[in-house]
């Protein structure tokens, strides 16, 4: 910029949306001129019950940043601070990691591959037999995050694309492979993950086709 050049600003921005935005008293200092610290975090994580994952994929953090900040209890850096103002205007566009109902899943599952039995929805994603019991008796509301991640990433995955579905059953029977189950589509009827697994790593099988999961391009049926 050249010297005496005059800088451009914005005028003051004269509405005053934001105090209506947001919805829980003892977070309204969040529409207002002050602070944020780290404590916020901790309460906005607790009203819309959010899991530590959550709440960092939708900070940008990592689990050990998240930790750090939260434990001071000091005043947020600008970007934080920023992002927090704008979930609580719109707590709508917060990052969605909802899972699907376990018969939800099964249900679309089955749409596409009629095959699929519903007891081998705990191997699908990557638990035991008992599991699957567990998960359509109690729900996937008591599975721990890790499964509810999966639940929700293979959902959508194959809501975009009904063929990815073959994609993932491929992942589950390499999976299954790397694990010495012989042979590796008994996984589905039999689980098993850790039964033949090795305590030592051994070099990786030559790569064969690449696999990978696309909501645009079509992959053949198999």
């Amino acid at each position: 910029m050249k010297a005496g050049t005059p800088t451009r600003q914005y005028k003051k921005t004269k509405t005053s949306l934001l105090p209506e935005t947001v919805k829980f008293k003892h977070l309204a200092h969040l529409s207002k001129p002050v602070p944020i610290t780290g404590s916020d975090i901790t309460k906005i994580s607790e009203i819309f019950s959010l899991h530590l994952t959550e709440t960092s994929l939708m900070l940008g953090l990592n689990a050990s940043s998240l930790y750090e900040k939260k434990k001071k209890d000091e005043i947020l850096p600008a970007n934080i601070s920023i992002l927090l103002r704008i979930y609580m205007a719109l707590p709508q566009y917060m990052p969605d990691l909802e899972p699907p109902s376990i018969s939800a899943l099964i249900s679309k599952i089955q749409e596409i591959d009629p095959e699929f039995y519903r007891p081998w929805i705990g191997m699908l994603l990557g638990l035991e037999k008992n599991s699957s019991f567990r998960l359509s008796r109690e729900g996937i509301e008591h599975g721990s995050q890790t499964t509810k991640i999966m639940c929700h990433l293979i959902y959508k995955v194959i809501c975009d694309n009904p063929k990815n579905w073959f994609l993932i059953r491929e992942i589950i029977e390499v999976e299954a492979e790397a694990r010495n189950i012989s042979p590796p589509e008994s996984v589905w009827s039999e689980g098993g993950w850790n039964k033949s697994l090795k305590k030592t790593t051994s070099k990786p099988a030559v790569e064969k086709n690449k696999i990978r999961l696309n909501s645009k391009q079509d992959v053949a049926d198999k």
